[in-house]
């Protein structure tokens, strides 16, 4: 990643940024614009998980009053939400709490168990 600074030249789309930058900066547009809807499409799928992390506790802590609706593959991602659907070949499979569907055998239970995602993540 390079480095950028307040001077620097953005490019149309910000082409000249990485995918994860790119995110980063919309996600800091929300922020200052004080958002009360927040819509994100796997808006940290291009940052590691150490910078995932810190946007997730970001989001809790700056839009807890806002409406979240959040399109995530990384299921760890979304397991501190108040409702996940799972969506299985464009139906709604499973829908309600995190750890509530963690504990059921299901879509969502398979998912975690797959991707490594324990009790201990919720």
């Amino acid at each position: 990643m390079h480095q950028f600074h307040l001077d620097q030249e953005v490019k149309d789309d910000g082409e000249n940024f990485s995918l994860g930058e790119r995110q980063l900066i919309a996600l800091a547009r929300a922020l200052v614009k004080k958002a009360k809807i927040l819509i994100m499409d796997e808006a940290t799928s291009s940052v590691d998980y150490e910078t995932d992390h810190k946007i997730q506790t970001t989001i809790e802590n700056e839009f807890s009053e806002c409406t979240i609706l959040c399109i995530a593959h990384r299921l760890k991602t979304i397991v501190g939400y108040d409702k996940i659907l799972v969506l299985d070949n464009g139906e709604v499979a499973e829908c309600g709490v995190p750890l509530e569907l963690f504990k059921k055998d299901g879509i969502f239970r398979e998912m975690c168990d797959k991707t490594g995602v324990t009790s201990d993540d919720f």
